[in-house]
């Protein structure tokens, strides 16, 4: 069936309505259906589970941060930590409403778990701009767990201070942060 993309906006937007009134557990897809005005089999046909339906949220969020950064590690340089956290705390700010809900949905495993995803994606376009003999696959996942982690983290902590530093004081204490060469670990050297 060809993705209505109104119908997929409205579940996710009824998934955020419902995430601020309840905790992700206690949401169910009933719940979701009516609020989309579809019926459980539409949704069903579009994501087949709630935690389905999250990742789709959180993967909105973390394209559109993508976008934005794709350039950049087409040609990067030195600043590129520093480019690309501005380009994060950025989308973040602009999407602070969305990133509210979904850090307060009780969520968090699948949060991370998107994050990974997106922090593999980064750090494997980032990997195919130089000359890297071998990858080692446990230390890929070890740094995008790291990464996801403390990113997470942080963006919570953020969050509930009222996202008092501007995205450029956050994306300085990232790139600080993660200015250790975390790509020389995961590059395996002939």
């Amino acid at each position: 069936m060809p993705e209505n993309p109104d119908i997929s906006q409205r579940c996710q937007a009824a998934l955020l309505s419902l995430l601020e009134r309840q905790s992700f557990s206690d949401v169910r897809m009933a719940q979701i259906a009516a609020a989309a005005s579809t019926s459980r089999p539409t949704l069903y046909r579009y994501y087949a589970s709630k935690e389905q339906l999250f990742r789709s949220i959180v993967d909105g969020l973390f394209e559109k941060f993508y976008d934005q950064a794709e350039p950049y590690l087409e040609n990067f340089e030195d600043n590129l930590a520093l480019a690309v956290n501005y380009l994060a705390s950025s989308v973040a700010f602009q999407q602070k409403e969305l990133i509210q809900v979904l850090l307060k949905s009780g969520a968090d495993d699948i949060f991370i778990s998107q994050m990974r995803k997106y922090f593999a994606r980064l750090i494997g376009t980032l990997l195919r701009q130089g000359p890297v003999k071998k990858l080692n696959q446990s230390d890929l996942d070890l740094v995008t767990a790291l990464l996801a982690g403390a990113c997470f983290y942080s963006l919570k902590e953020w969050m509930n201070s009222g996202m008092q530093q501007t995205p450029k004081q956050m994306a300085k204490v990232l790139t600080h942060l993660f200015n250790g060469q975390l790509l020389s670990l995961i590059e395996e050297k002939n």
